[in-house]
């Protein structure tokens, strides 16, 4: 598959990744979901759905639960919970993809981080939260001056892969 710039996967559709993809598709980005089991028939049977002042509402979302190593994306947001990053980190080892976002905090470093996707690795931290109930996101947006969504390189400098994020 060839890759696009503006092809961005969310690499879990929990509710950090739900709520990415929500906002993401409403900017007008070309965005897929990986998610697995029941997620996985929910978001393909019903679209992302949603709780907005009193109603769910649904938009559509494409969805996969598999991932090949030349199914190549602008970028990857990993956000699974921390227990799981490692475990996603590794299935994404093989991806050709260029940047991977991680979604979660980590508080032993990001060095284990780096042994498996290299200078693939961008740390990110979400600046929201919610709950999904029966298959429906209940989100949390907090005023950015609150919570915007921080991300940076290892080494704090300016790249230009920081620079796209940030027009996000």
């Amino acid at each position: 598959m060839s890759a696009k710039q503006d092809r961005i996967l969310i690499f879990g559709a929990g509710v950090i990744g739900s709520m990415y993809a929500m906002k993401l598709i409403e900017a007008g980005f070309d965005v897929t979901l990986f998610a697995h089991s029941k997620r996985f028939k929910s978001l393909s049977e019903n679209g992302l759905q949603y709780k907005e002042k009193g109603s769910v509402k649904s938009i559509q979302v494409k969805v996969i639960d598999t991932l090949e190593n030349d199914d190549i994306y602008g970028f990857i947001f990993v956000t699974v919970r921390y227990d799981r990053s490692e475990s996603a980190l590794l299935a994404l080892k093989d991806n050709q993809s260029k940047h991977i976002v991680t979604m979660t905090s980590n508080s032993i470093g990001f060095s284990s981080w780096l042994d498996i996707v290299g200078d693939r690795l961008l740390p990110a931290f979400p600046g929201f939260g919610g709950q999904i109930k029966d298959g429906v996101l209940h989100a949390r947006f907090l005023p950015k001056i609150i919570a915007a969504t921080a991300f940076g390189e290892m080494n704090g400098e300016v790249t230009e892969r920081i620079e796209k994020l940030a027009k996000f």
